[in-house]
């Protein structure tokens, strides 16, 4: 009884995380990409607090990662705030399209700089990444020290 109880935990954390990862696939904004990159931190804080099994670790970590990953490859989508009030993509006339900034968007540069390096990531360095046997930090210096003549 004690082991149905141990794994049961661990099976519905699978089951959500499987249930979000679809729903982050499925996101279409940023803000809905930055909730899933949240729901990822707060699975990996809980699965190591709650003291949870490797795999369930893993498992958020993964989770985490790719939520990053689908939310830099959306932030390199977007146009660039160029500086000056109001952000503005054209400056003037009735065409003027204001440009979210990052604060807009509940995000700081450090987490947009991350997010988008996991992006351009090839996939091999990724996976590496995903799979915990890489940084992010190491995965970005090794595909810079490749391009080095």
């Amino acid at each position: 009884m004690t082991e149905t109880r141990e794994k049961m935990p661990n099976d519905l954390v699978i089951a959500k995380l499987d249930k979000a990862r679809i729903a982050l696939y499925e996101a279409t904004t940023i803000p809905e990409a930055k909730r899933f990159v949240d729901i990822g931190a707060t699975a990996k804080t809980w699965a190591r607090q709650q003291g949870l099994s490797d795999e369930i670790k893993a498992y958020a970590h993964s989770f985490f990662i790719e939520a990053l990953r689908r939310l830099g490859e959306m932030l390199k989508e977007t146009p660039r705030a160029t500086g000056g009030q109001p952000y503005q993509l054209k400056s003037t006339g009735p065409d003027m399209e204001l440009v979210e900034t990052l604060s807009d968007l509940g995000l700081d540069k450090k987490t947009s700089s991350i997010a988008q390096k996991l992006a351009e990531l090839p996939q091999k360095q990724f996976e590496q990444v995903r799979e915990g046997t890489s940084t992010i930090t190491k995965a970005i210096q090794e595909i810079i020290h490749a391009r080095r003549p």
